[in-house]
C-alpha cells in the first residue's frame, strides 16, 4: 500500500528512464542499440518489436537532459529516426 500523490510516488520509486526509439527499418535496429550504449552506457534495453526499440535508463546515470536530447537529435539526425520518446516511467511502471 503507497500513499501519495503521483509525482511524489513515480520521484520516490521511479528510478529510471524510458527511451522508446522508432526506426524506419528493422537493419538498423544494431547500429542504434550501438549509439544508444555510447550515449547512455547503463541502459537496459527492454525490448524490439519491429522497428520499435525501448530502453530503460537509469536516472543516476544518465547526462543532464539538455545533453541527452541534444545527443538524441543528433542520432535521430545521423541515423534517420522516425521518432523518439524520452520520458519518466509510469506509475503501472513503476509499481509493476
Amino acid at each position: 500500500r503507497c500513499l501519495g500523490s503521483i509525482q511524489y510516488l513515480k520521484s520516490k520509486f521511479g528510478k529510471n528512464y524510458l527511451l522508446q526509439i522508432k526506426v524506419k527499418g528493422v537493419e538498423q535496429g544494431d547500429l542504434v542499440n550501438t549509439q544508444i550504449l555510447k550515449i547512455f552506457p547503463q541502459a537496459a534495453r527492454q525490448e524490439r518489436i519491429s522497428t520499435l526499440l525501448a530502453y530503460k535508463i537509469p536516472m543516476e546515470d544518465s547526462l543532464p537532459l539538455s545533453r541527452a536530447f541534444a545527443m538524441l537529435e543528433d542520432a535521430k539526425q545521423r541515423f534517420s529516426l522516425e521518432e523518439y520518446s524520452f520520458s519518466l516511467n509510469t506509475l503501472e511502471q513503476v509499481m509493476a
